[in-house]
């Protein structure tokens, strides 16, 4: 897991676009984190009881793809925790897997939007989740794929040590 381990807080007025750029925190190879949830933690403080605000997150990879995602639920004053999945199914700009994968196999920055229409502000923290083995609880999302020949790894991202074969 990535974790930022500190807080930001982030003052808004109605009409009020924020942007949070990450170029070095989440940077390299998170493709265990295909299908995985990138958790926002997210306290807010208004002025009204009226609470309009939209998220989304932006993978940048250096292959020059991006991945967006909306972060949901809806923000309320009652909840604190929201996610955006990172899968080809919920991305905003239509990805293939192999398109998603690409991105998250060498993330070069991660941009957080924000778009506020009310007074206020929030203190937010961000964790990227990863899949590794272990013991504990078995799920259903992680990827179990049968490589080609000379091909190995998660995603069939690596070709294998051994000897190419040659005609």
């Amino acid at each position: 897991m990535s974790n930022l381990g500190q807080d930001f807080v982030i003052n808004f007025t109605p009409g009020t676009h924020a942007k949070l750029v990450f170029t070095e925190t989440f940077k390299g190879n998170h493709l265990h984190s295909y299908s995985q949830l990138f958790k926002m933690t997210m306290r807010y403080t208004i002025t009204s009881d009226n609470l309009s605000v939209t998220w989304n997150v932006t993978l940048k990879g250096k292959n020059a793809k991006e991945a967006s995602f909306d972060i949901v639920p809806l923000p309320s004053l009652s909840n604190t925790e929201y996610h955006a999945r990172l899968h080809e199914h919920y991305t905003l700009n239509n990805l293939t897997a192999y398109e998603l994968q690409s991105v998250l196999v060498d993330i070069e920055t991660v941009q957080i939007h924000g778009t506020f229409m009310a007074n206020g502000s929030v203190r937010l923290n961000f964790e990227l989740v990863s899949a590794s083995r272990g013991v504990g609880e078995e799920v259903d999302y992680v990827e179990n794929c049968t490589c080609p020949n000379n091909y190995t790894e998660l995603s069939c991202a690596f070709c294998n040590s051994g000897k190419w074969l040659t005609k």
